[in-house]
This record gives structure tokens, sequence and C-alpha cells, in this order.
């Protein structure tokens, strides 16, 4: 499974001035995803091992963590689900 973070992408877009490179730059990105429909297409797709999977719950598990400590923090209202917290190791 691959995983796509569109954020840096998106700055980059957004600070470039030069529209060839811009444009060279989606056409890498598109000529990935072209690749990516092709194995697709040819039965060619890849399922995350055991611990790939577990090391992705604990990165989304540590996300989650995070953007509700700064939602309490921001609000300054206690987020009940920080008082029951996720185990550290799945």
């Amino acid at each position: 499974m691959t995983r796509r973070t569109r954020e840096p992408n998106a700055v980059r877009r957004e600070v470039e001035t030069d529209p060839e490179v811009s444009l060279a730059e989606l056409q890498r990105q598109r000529d990935g995803i072209d690749a990516e429909m092709q194995r697709i297409r040819a039965s060619n797709i890849r399922v995350m091992t055991a611990p790939e999977a577990r090391d992705h719950l604990q990165q989304l598990t540590a996300l989650a963590r995070d953007l509700l400590r700064q939602r309490q923090l921001r609000t300054g209202r206690v987020c009940p689900s920080l008082a029951y917290p996720f185990p550290a190791t799945v």
C-alpha cells in the first residue's frame, strides 16, 4: 500500500513561481499515479504486512493523540479521549 501525502507538494506548488517547474512536478506525480493504476489493473496489489500495519496504526494513533492534545491546549477543554489513551504499543 502506498501512502500519499499531499502537503509537501501543495506547499511546493504554492511557493513555486516557475510554471514549468510546477508542471514538471505535476507530471512526475501523474506518472506515479499512472504506474500505480497499471499495477492495480494487472492485479498486482500490494497488501501491508503485519509489521507494516502495526507501524501504520501506531503512527495514526500518535497523530490522533497529538491532534487531541493540540485541541485541548487551544480550547482549554479536557478531551475525554485523553483520559483513556491507547496503549503505547500495539
